[in-house]
C-alpha cells in the first residue's frame, strides 16, 4: 500500500484526492487497514467534486474533471503555476517592485501547465 511504504521510509505523509462523495469511505477503509495492522497510515485526504480546485503548493494546483465510465468517477489534472511578472512592471527595480508587492498592486500574472492527468474510477 502507497501509504503505508511511505510511513516504512520515514516520508512525509501523501496527500490522495478522491471523489468527494466517497471520502468517508476511504476515511472508513483506512481505518480498517489500521485495526488489522496497528499502522498509524498518515495521510492527507482530500475530495473534491468535479470542476473544483485545491492549491497543493503555491506552485501547484489539482482540479477535478468529470470522466465517463458505466460507474461514477473522475480524473484529476495537476498543474503547475508560476507567477510571472506583469509586463508593464519589466524593468523596474528591485525596490520598485517589492513596493508593489507590499501594495495591494497585482504586480503579477499566473500561468499555469498541465504535467499530469489521472482518472478514478
Amino acid at each position: 500500500m502507497y501509504v503505508a511504504t511511505r510511513g516504512l521510509y520515514s516520508m512525509k505523509p501523501p496527500t490522495i484526492f478522491v471523489p468527494k462523495c466517497i471520502k468517508e469511505d476511504v476515511e472508513q477503509l483506512f481505518n480498517i487497514h489500521r485495526k488489522m495492522d496497528q499502522s498509524e497510515l498518515k495521510h492527507n485526504l482530500i475530495g473534491l467534486d468535479v470542476g473544483e480546485e485545491v492549491n497543493v503548493r503555491r506552485d501547484l494546483r489539482v482540479r477535478a474533471f468529470r470522466t465517463y465510465h458505466g460507474i461514477p468517477s473522475q480524473g484529476y489534472i495537476v498543474y503547475s503555476v508560476k507567477q510571472k511578472l506583469k509586463k508593464e512592471h519589466v524593468g523596474l527595480s528591485a525596490n520598485e517592485i517589492k513596493t508593489l508587492k507590499s501594495s495591494d498592486h497585482k504586480h503579477s500574472e499566473g500561468t499555469s501547465s498541465c504535467f499530469y492527468r489521472r482518472h478514478h474510477i
